[in-house]
């Protein structure tokens, strides 16, 4: 019996017909199926690199080409999430088919022992087999479907790592791109903030008869509606100087300084003490540094350093521009940054260069492969 199941145990599993004259055709049958089965093995491919962006007819700005890419991205996640459900639920379905044919091949085995001992028929043997023969088609049945489901989600996790990555990529090259862009226009429009204004007010007033005309105007307060005579005048000096980069903006006292100086120019004084004046003012405005992000509705971080251009250029088509071991972009390059110290790196092909600048104006660096 033993010297027979060791046999049995170096066979395949429908490796062919198999002759046993004292057992016959049922139980050379169970036989080769008990020496265990051959496992079909998935042959799982690496999946191959696709690409992250959709074709786009036409040009797109950088603001609809990261919307397009954001929503690729929630397709990817959506397609991903069933395929995780997907293979949650195959692996449900071939543990229970594996425990089927375990279930089977348990029995099988009783059966034969029974079978050698004479105390079992041939018919139930041969339910058996075919029992088992079903319960191990469907587990290899399972294991396939679990191993596409698996290689579909394999590919799928890529293309969500690949979309992910382009998408946080696009966003910070926007990112930097609209910072440069309001640090632009900062420097731009910072040049135009500090005024000094001319203009005149005319007042009139009731004073002591008693006095004379030069006591009364020295006594009046030309100051006491000075505040909004500035505001007015300065709104009006800026509609003017910023008009194409800043609209429809009001002016805000805490955004500046300023000092002034004033002289009569006219004045008039009556029998009963009413005094007619003409008072001339010069005032010189002083911009305070977080103005010009007030007014451009941008963080006021950006007007609390000086910044200055910092621009690559390089030889090669296609290289890689990194600032501090950041990515940004490829050669040409312009940046806006902060008074600093920077590590600049252009990769091309695989070689790397490196220069240290320091930025205390602006500053072209360029490489030459």
């Amino acid at each position: 019996m033993d010297a027979l199941f060791s046999v049995l145990k170096s066979s395949r599993m429908f490796a062919g017909a198999f002759s046993l004259a004292r057992l016959g055709s049922a139980l050379a049958f169970s036989t080769l199926l008990l020496a265990g089965s051959s496992v079909a093995q998935a042959n799982i491919e690496p999946p191959a690199a696709a690409s992250t962006q959709n074709a786009v007819a036409g040009v797109l700005t950088g603001e609809e080409q990261l919307a397009s890419n954001i929503r690729e991205l929630e397709a990817i996640t959506l397609e991903k999430t069933s395929l995780e459900e997907l293979l949650s639920a195959e692996k449900s379905t071939y543990e229970a088919a594996s425990l089927q044919a375990a279930s089977s091949k348990k029995l099988i085995r009783t059966e034969i022992e029974e079978y050698f001992s004479h105390s079992a028929s041939r018919e139930r043997l041969d339910l058996l087999l075919g029992d088992f023969k079903s319960a191990a088609d469907a587990e290899d049945s399972a294991r396939l479907r679990v191993a596409g489901a698996q290689k579909k989600l394999s590919e799928q996790q890529l293309k969500f790592l690949l979309a992910d990555r382009g998408v946080q990529q696009l966003k910070a090259r926007l990112a930097l791109e609209q910072k440069t862009r309001d640090q632009q226009r900062i420097k731009a429009i910072a040049q135009l903030l500090d005024k000094t204004l001319n203009f005149d007010d005319s007042v009139s007033f009731r004073c002591s008869a008693n006095k004379s005309l030069a006591v009364c105007l020295n006594e009046y307060d030309r100051g006491a509606n000075l505040r909004q005579l500035v505001m007015s005048n300065y709104q009006h000096a800026l509609d003017e100087a910023l008009r194409g980069q800043v609209e429809n903006f009001k002016l805000n006292a805490d955004w500046f300084t300023y000092r002034s100086k004033s002289n009569f120019t006219q004045a008039s004084m009556e029998l009963d003490g009413s005094v007619a004046a003409h008072i001339s003012f010069e005032v010189s405005i002083a911009a305070k540094k977080n103005m010009p992000c007030a007014l451009l509705g941008v963080a006021e971080a950006l007007c609390d350093s000086q910044s200055y251009a910092l621009s690559v250029r390089s030889n090669k088509f296609n290289d890689r521009v990194l600032i501090n071991e950041q990515l940004q972009g490829a050669t040409p390059m312009s940046l806006m940054l902060g008074k600093g110290v920077y590590r600049v790196q252009v990769i091309s092909d695989g070689v790397t260069q490196t220069r240290t600048v320091n930025l205390e104006s602006d500053k072209q660096v360029n490489f030459k492969f």
